[in-house]
């Protein structure tokens, strides 16, 4: 059965969004300031200088203190009821519990679709972007037959690989997750955007990066380990010997 969504006001999710968008704050510290004052509505209460006693560089309290990042929060909210999208804190109960066993777990998802795939067996399914024809037709394959089993196929959207398994998924009628390594509102690569359409619509978009996040290098790698969290088991299939970029 999957996990009832966490009844919030739009103050509360104003302020998680304030939390995961406050310069200066990582993930990790992000969970250490939530450990130790219960709520973003008690982090933001804090003083610049109690905040710099926990440990907080001086600027990035003052930015706290100051709820610099409301601002953006706001816009951010209302981009997200467009879009159809939802928050989802690490305290929602259907923030998936494996997650949270990672290293550097995000503050809060944004996702938009079958939010209730986060509660099932997931396996991952990836490769190179330079994928060949027999890469990609037994990639076709396995997704194909992981969703006639009732699991759900995660991947990241990427063009070879990923694609096929993203698309034999959705072809078996199975559930699929595509993890975004920028805002859900930019679809990387720009090829993929009626994919991207249909895993809204059948499957579930999901990234820690809010809307208008562009897709930098460097958020891949970051990206990755959210579908290590979520996944139960890995498939991966190199087509070439360069990998392309994840």
């Amino acid at each position: 059965m999957a996990a009832a969504a966490a009844i919030r006001t739009e103050e509360q999710i104003l302020h998680w969004l304030a939390l995961a968008l406050a310069p200066g704050l990582g993930p990790r510290k992000c969970r250490e300031l939530l450990e130790h004052y219960g709520s973003p509505e008690a982090i933001f209460r804090a003083s610049a200088s109690e905040l710099t006693a926990f440990g907080l560089h001086s600027a990035t309290a003052r930015n706290i203190a100051s709820g610099v990042s409301f601002e953006e929060a706001a816009g951010q909210h209302e981009r997200l009821k467009k879009s159809g999208a939802t928050l989802i804190p690490a305290d929602d109960p259907r923030y998936p519990a494996r997650l949270l066993e990672i290293y550097d777990p995000p503050v809060a998802l944004f996702a938009k679709g079958r939010v209730e795939l986060l509660g099932t067996v997931m396996v991952a399914v990836i490769g190179s972007r330079r994928a060949t024809p027999y890469g990609k037709a037994v990639s076709q394959k396995l997704a194909g037959e992981l969703c006639g089993a009732g699991v759900t196929v995660i991947s990241g959207m990427a063009r070879g690989i990923d694609t096929a398994a993203h698309e034999a998924a959705l072809q078996a009628e199975g559930g699929t997750v595509a993890v975004f390594g920028c805002g859900l509102d930019v679809i990387y690569p720009t090829e993929n955007r009626k994919l991207a359409a249909r895993i809204a619509a059948d499957g579930l978009l999901v990234s820690e990066y809010a809307f208008g996040m562009p897709a930098c290098p460097q958020n891949f790698p970051v990206r990755n380990r959210i579908i290590s969290g979520l996944a139960s088991a890995w498939w991966w299939w190199k087509a070439r010997s360069t990998a392309g970029r994840r």
